[in-house]
């Protein structure tokens, strides 16, 4: 064919309709991946978990909790608060995106003052200490103090790397208490 004919339509519009025609199909075929194999996996935090205890992770924060206690669908939700317990105590977590460090002494969210009790209880936080936290640069111990009495420990942690804020509190035996909050990393 001369180079000054003008090509035939159909040759000009091969690509564009194999285009229209191979993208719903690419789409279909994602699409289907993800709902047969329930997309990636998101990365867990990995932690060494002694005999006795089970692992609590999640891409940002992990802990042990003992491996009698249960999680409590209750306190439990899908925005970031969890709560285990057992005859023997009950571990809450609450966490949430904070783009800015918190100051040592804020209170907590809202799910804090539930954890433990039936109903929503005022709290205070007594005692305030920095603490080692694997992955935070800032992280504090406090003793959670409701109606006067001393109730659980909690530490409050701040992932600077993913804004991710993180309160684990815990009532349960010096021992148990100990090792649940030492085992706190990123």
């Amino acid at each position: 064919m001369p180079d000054n004919e003008p090509r035939p339509a159909g040759r000009s519009n091969r690509p564009f309709i194999i285009l229209m025609f191979m993208t719903p199909v690419v789409i279909a075929v994602i699409g289907v991946l993800l709902i047969t194999t329930g997309g990636p996996a998101n990365p867990q935090v990995k932690l060494k978990v002694p005999a006795g205890y089970q692992a609590v992770t999640d891409p940002y924060f992990g802990y042990v909790v003992p491996a009698t206690w249960t999680k409590d669908a209750v306190y439990s939700d899908q925005i970031g608060d969890l709560y285990y317990q057992g005859r023997d105590g009950w571990v809450g977590e609450s966490e949430r995106v904070r783009k800015t460090s918190p100051a040592p002494g804020q209170l907590g969210p809202t799910a804090i003052s539930t954890f433990g009790l039936s109903a929503p209880t005022p709290y205070q936080l007594v005692g305030a200490r920095p603490v080692p936290v694997p992955g935070c640069r800032f992280a504090y111990e406090y003793e959670i103090s409701r109606q006067g009495v001393v109730d659980a420990i909690a530490i409050d942690a701040w992932d600077a790397a993913t804004q991710t804020e993180f309160w684990l509190v815990v009532h349960a035996s010096h021992a148990v208490a100990g090792t649940v909050l030492a085992s706190l990393t990123t």
